[in-house]
């Protein structure tokens, strides 16, 4: 191997110039008029993975503001030498180096040398520099970037639907010279029936490693107890190493296999089985719904109408196939469920009872989540957001740099009262007599929008928070019920909605702030808006 790079203090290693080697090359770009970003590129120097892929590999999609074009290449051992070398001494990746019609250029980061699981082999020595795509330019299309992503896991079998997106943006060289692949069989052997619980480890090495020493180490696992840790020395020439030291059946099996210089050549890491469950359904009769609902759906396509009028009666049986349940297997799984209920990590969703305290309690817990720097910006959605909602929440905002976007849809009903507006009332003018009173006391910077169907009809339903933070994504709550006496009438519940969710509801809220709804043919009015001069 031959060093010609420095990372952290630490030398990354590259293979020697062997020109009796062909290396492999996968590179994909995103293209818009302007630019050229790097999504990710890979190079491979193990020709058995040669054997499986196809020269000029190559392909193309749109997505927002551009397309996506990638392609594979064959390259010659020297030419691919030359490209690292000139990587690692100056951070520029020149693929022209590799393939005179590539002639795309980007600037990287020195680079990273990690070791990971890829290509179907568990050990392998990963050179990592990074470009740092516009994620906030990807932000504004995220479904085109899932698209990528699914694409990057489907062409390459690299997980960049999971863990691996951190790596989008990145040329990776993969030094598949050192991976391994089966040359270390680890597993468990039960105990027979009758005998006592346990096992034996049996450990067996490949014909590579027979005549050459090395030391694994053991870690079993039964659910989250450590039954067994150890470090095993295996000698020179001994194929097949049997341990008889489990002292009870193992339901997770961890090691690491090291050479006699202390480098890790082999992982492993396996679950086993430890019960199966059956469900069987039996079908009975068929039922034809004709309400409202088949019929409206039944206009629209008959597809449609037979998935909203059709019902099948089933009844379902459940039956769970496992060895004999130790008593404190039993025992440990109930007193972890109540320890879960009892002292359950605090998380993003709350439910606050009827009470005064409760009312204060809620309110304080809001501000938690948006004052001393936990945010730049908030939009409070509620179609009966006034006056009093106004006061009880807005006036005890205490961070002066909080951008706070009220979202409301005040209509003939009175939202402190539920009862409808007098003849000539106008909730409008309430609102805006409130916020006069109160505006010389609101510390933070405030936008109300209040947005209606026609003049004076509700414009939408539910109660939402959206929290922008100064660094990640948006979260987006469900609220239970409206500020304006959160845990006063009824108690008050608050839900973190999942991330894909929370995006397309996020994406309809943006929407209806600027007057638009996503979910209707015909958009709302925006009937009044403050500062008044906007």
């Amino acid at each position: 191997m031959l060093e010609i790079g420095c990372v952290g203090g630490r030398e990354v290693n590259y293979p020697d110039n062997n020109e009796n080697k062909k290396w492999w090359l996968w590179f994909a770009i995103h293209k818009t008029k302007n630019e050229e970003s790097l999504l990710y590129a890979c190079l491979l120097e193990n020709e058995d993975v040669l054997l499986q892929c196809v020269e000029h590999d190559a392909g193309e999609f749109d997505v927002f503001d551009g397309k996506v074009v990638y392609c594979s290449r064959n390259v010659e051992s020297g030419d691919a030498y030359g490209f690292l070398k000139e990587a690692d001494e100056t951070n520029i990746l020149k693929f022209s180096l590799l393939d005179p019609l590539l002639t795309h250029e980007f600037l990287a980061s020195s680079p990273r040398q990690i070791i990971a699981e890829t290509f179907g082999k568990s050990v392998v020595s990963v050179v990592s520099f990074y470009t740092f795509p516009d994620l906030d330019f990807w932000n504004d299309s995220r479904d085109d970037l899932a698209r990528v992503l699914r694409m990057l896991s489907e062409e390459l079998n690299l997980p960049f639907s999971g863990d691996y997106a951190r790596k989008f943006g990145n040329f990776e060289f993969h030094d598949m010279s050192i991976a391994i692949d089966a040359e270390f069989s680890i597993g468990i052997i039960k105990s027979r029936a009758g005998e006592p619980d346990g096992g034996c480890i049996r450990i067996a090495k490949s014909l590579r490693y027979l005549n050459e020493k090395q030391i694994i180490h053991v870690v079993c696992k039964q659910k989250k107890d450590v039954i067994y840790n150890k470090l095993i020395p295996l000698v020179a020439g001994e194929e097949i190493k049997i341990v008889d030291e489990l002292p009870e059946d193992a339901s997770e099996l961890e090691c690491w296999v090291f050479d006699e210089n202390g480098r890790l050549i082999y992982q492993e890491h396996c679950n086993y089985i430890a019960s199966v469950g059956l469900n069987m359904s039996i079908t009975g009769q068929k039922v034809i719904l004709k309400d409202r609902l088949a019929e409206r759906a039944g206009r629209v396509n008959k597809e449609l109408g037979n998935k909203a009028a059709a019902v099948n009666s089933v009844r379902t049986d459940r039956s769970l196939i496992r060895p004999n349940h130790v008593e404190y297997e039993a025992f440990n799984d109930q007193m972890m469920q109540i320890q879960s209920d009892l002292f359950g990590t605090q998380g993003h969703d709350q439910w606050f009872g009827r009470s005064i305290e409760c009312e204060i309690e809620v309110i304080k817990h809001l501000q938690s989540l948006v004052e001393r720097g936990r945010a730049k910006k908030v939009i409070v959605v509620d179609p009966f957001f006034g006056a009093e909602a106004l006061k009880r929440f807005v006036a005890r905002i205490e961070e002066s740099g909080l951008e706070l976007v009220i979202l409301t849809s005040l209509s003939d009903i009175n939202p402190d009262t539920g009862d409808r507006f007098s003849k000539g009332s106008d909730p409008i003018e309430m609102l805006r007599d409130t916020i006069q009173n109160v505006k010389g006391i609101i510390n933070c910077k405030l936008r109300l929008v209040n947005i209606n169907r026609g003049s004076s009809k509700q414009a939408f339903h539910d109660r939402y928070l959206v929290v922008y933070p100064f660094d990640g994504l948006p979260a987006v709550y469900m609220l239970s019920n409206s500020i304006n006496k959160m845990s006063g009438n009824w108690p008050f519940c608050m839900s973190k909605l999942d991330a894909t969710v929370a995006r397309k509801v996020r994406e309809y809220i943006e929407n209806l702030c600027n007057g638009v709804d996503s979910s209707r043919d015909a958009d709302p009015n925006i009937t009044y808006q403050w500062p008044e001069n906007e």
